[in-house]
């Protein structure tokens, strides 16, 4: 058994945040001691923890004043629970562990090829240190190479998925409506969106939020589309229903989880022809490569969302891969494997 904390962005958000909550309670169940820090303010997600959670409710882009005062009761809190094993989930705490004291041996997790955008300098500086630290690097995916390009050893575990919920999801209704779920960033391309569903002339339906989002808003007044924006929804999967379309316009991504989420509950989706999402195999009508190609792919099989669906086959042999079992048997070996290492 070790000390474990899993320091995160926040308790809600991403696939990140929700792969580390879904790790966290299986690393839990294993009997580890597990903390989950969260070091932004945010409501909480559908993954229910079971383990300690801490928050430090630093205000997501807030100011100088409010970061270093959060800095200092993470430092604290960290001190407190004296963890053997600090996992780093994104940019955020990579910044908090690597300007911390830890005597623990630290895990960063790499979830995408463009980490630390428009901070660049910063990023290289931060990652130097964690590289002074022994830092072992994990990615999430295959094609993830850990930024920047360096001789770091790294070791693939893919993000797991909660038990199916919702598995029995099957439409052959018109479509009637056009859904986006995630990020409002620049990496997930809600902009596209937006455009798709101004040219086919559908409502739409975002879920998600981000620094995007007014921008996003303003755009869809000017182009006159129906659009609905609830911002942050803890049960996002239940807003979907018969004859709704839902898409991944993504510039690039780290490992799509949406899309493995979406197949578990065969959910009808049209993605962008990404090399990140062409590895998943999909039939050849569930990609897309530009706004003239989803238009065109929609408007010729408005009739029946079925077109959309992938089939229980294909959609079990990618599925198969993010079982939490196996997948906290992967990290329960790596965690092992650094607990026997000597100290440093």
């Amino acid at each position: 058994m070790a000390r474990v904390a899993i320091v995160t962005n926040s308790l809600s958000g991403g696939g990140a945040e929700r792969a580390m909550n879904i790790l966290a309670n299986e690393l839990h169940r294993l009997n580890h001691e597990v903390t989950v820090i969260a070091i932004n303010s945010s409501p909480p997600d559908s993954i229910s923890l079971n383990c300690r959670i801490i928050e430090i409710e630093r205000q997501w882009r807030g100011s100088l004043a409010d970061t270093l005062k959060s800095l200092k009761i993470f430092r604290e809190k960290i001190k407190s629970i004296k963890p053997e094993i600090v996992i780093l989930n994104c940019d955020l705490p990579e910044f908090y562990g690597a300007i911390t004291l830890l005597r623990a041996k630290i895990i960063a997790v790499e979830h995408v090829n463009y980490p630390w955008r428009n901070r660049e300098l910063l990023g290289k500086f931060i990652r130097l240190i964690l590289r002074v630290k022994k830092t072992k690097w994990v990615t999430v995916s295959n094609h993830l190479r850990i930024w920047p390009k360096n001789d770091s050893p790294n070791r693939v575990i893919y993000n797991p998925i909660s038990a199916i919920h919702e598995s029995e999801f099957r439409s052959s209704a018109p479509i009637k409506k056009v859904i986006f779920m995630g990020r409002l960033t620049f990496q997930k391309n809600p902009h596209l969106f937006v455009e798709i569903a101004h040219y086919t002339n559908l409502p739409a339906l975002v879920l998600g939020e981000g620094e995007d989002r007014i921008h996003l808003l303003e755009l869809a007044k000017r182009l006159r589309v129906d659009i609905e924006a609830p911002g942050f929804i803890k049960f996002p999967w239940q807003e979907i229903s018969d004859g709704d379309l839902l898409i991944i316009p993504s510039r690039y991504e780290g490992d799509g989880l949406v899309v493995i989420e979406a197949l578990q509950r065969n959910i009808p989706l049209l993605v962008s022809n990404i090399p990140e999402f062409k590895r998943f195999g999909l039939p050849a009508l569930n990609y897309a490569s530009a706004l003239e190609e989803f238009i065109e792919v929609i408007s010729a099989n408005r009739d029946s969302t079925a077109a959309f669906q992938v089939d229980s086959e294909k959609s079990e042999s990618i599925l198969s891969q993010r079982k939490i079992t196996s997948i906290g048997q992967d990290w329960e070996k790596l965690i092992g494997d650094l607990m026997n290492q000597p100290e440093r």
